[in-house]
């Protein structure tokens, strides 16, 4: 008698329900304990990362705004030192002029005041010069006629 042995590759049993139910298990634990848990993570980074490029953008909108702020500020400030430049220069031309105008007022007074002083040696040198000729051409006279000459 001869014994036929079949083998089968997957025999219907008992175990086969086991380990399936094992494996179920498993895929449930995993499931609650490794890739829910990875998965909220990887979640909470990925809002994380996104919240981060919002306020990267809402930063670089802001950084862009201020530095136009800035700029418009350095230009008014820019703007308003050349008017307050232009005004010192005026006023100091101004402060200039009227100092050179007291300059020239004083220079005339100095001159008039000098004028005044050489007509007044003028005319003491002159009435000196015509009492010193008169004294001269008498004694110029006398020498030439060799005697004395009635003055009067």
């Amino acid at each position: 008698m001869k014994i036929i042995e079949t083998m089968a590759m997957i025999s219907l049993n008992e175990t086969l329900i086991a380990e399936l139910v094992s494996f179920l298990i498993f895929l449930f634990l995993i499931n609650r304990i490794m890739i829910r848990p990875l998965q909220d993570t990887m979640k909470k980074r990925r809002e994380y990362i996104g919240d981060m490029e919002n306020r990267i953008q809402e930063s670089t909108g802001e950084l862009q705004k201020l530095n136009r702020d800035l700029k418009e500020h350095e230009s008014a400030l820019i703007r308003e030192a050349n008017s307050e430049k232009d005004k010192l220069k005026n006023d100091g031309s101004r402060q200039a002029e009227k100092i050179l105008e007291e300059a020239r007022q004083e220079i005339q007074n100095i001159r008039g005041e000098n004028q005044k002083v050489l007509e007044r040696e003028v005319s003491e040198t002159r009435k000196h010069i015509e009492t010193e000729a008169e004294k001269l051409s008498v004694k110029i006279m006398e020498n030439i006629l060799d005697r004395g000459v009635s003055r009067g």
